[in-house]
């Protein structure tokens, strides 16, 4: 794969000084949010403003990936918190649908670098790194490798979420519920996939007959990606 022209990331809210320096110098083209309204409205990305970069996000009001109202749930266990993420990633592939196609889409005319992102950096967009991969022609045990990096920076996370008062009480007073909500695990990847394969019998078909991305397109992907 071609280094630096595919970056995933959680928000990117605050960025300044030697940051934003480092940021901007790679060139990026376009950036894919795929957080809702009001996620993007508490931390919006302003890095790009005032450069040639692109942001894209789409105009909607509730995204399975967003852990608000599970997070407020009085009864929550550590169990219940688990099954809710499995059901988010039975959800993703359809849900994430628009998104998705803006991604591949841009992917396939050479919009790169781009940079896609939600507010955690590990559902959605862990989801669709993992169909690029695929793609791409990575084999299954490396996708999922990449998938569980995300558990090396639960902290950043934690704090991330400590610090929205949606919920702030829970990982001050809760912090072994949220857990399953905090790190990646293989099943979690492996419940889309298998959604994926249930519905359409490959990634590749799920891309084509679903979210419209063809064969071609596919192929303009490999070529804009991959040495």
């Amino acid at each position: 794969m071609r280094w630096g022209q595919l970056f995933r990331s959680g928000y990117m809210a605050g960025i300044a000084g030697d940051d934003l320096a480092t940021i901007r110098a790679l060139g990026v083209d376009s950036i894919c949010d795929l957080r809702d309204n009001e996620e993007r409205a508490y931390r919006p990305t302003r890095w790009h403003e005032g450069t040639a970069t692109d942001l894209w996000a789409r105009d909607h009001d509730f995204s399975a990936g967003s852990l608000a109202q599970l997070s407020q749930d009085p009864n929550l266990t550590a169990e219940t918190s688990r099954a809710a993420m499995l059901e988010i990633y039975r959800a993703l592939p359809h849900e994430q649908l628009g998104s998705y196609r803006e991604l591949f889409t841009r992917l396939a005319s050479g919009r790169v670098p781009l940079v896609f992102n939600c507010s955690a950096g590990k559902d959605r967009t862990g989801l669709a790194a993992g169909l690029i991969l695929s793609v791409l022609g990575v084999d299954m045990a490396t996708i999922e490798a990449d998938f569980l990096l995300s558990n090396t920076v639960i902290e950043g996370l934690a704090a991330y979420m400590a610090a929205n008062p949606k919920y702030g009480s829970l990982m001050t007073e809760r912090r072994h519920l949220a857990l399953p909500m905090l790190r990646v695990e293989p099943e979690y990847l492996a419940t889309s996939f298998a959604v994926i394969e249930q519905e359409h019998g490959s990634v590749e078909r799920y891309l084509a007959q679903f979210v419209g991305i063809d064969a071609a397109m596919q192929d303009a992907i490999r070529a804009n990606l991959l040495d």
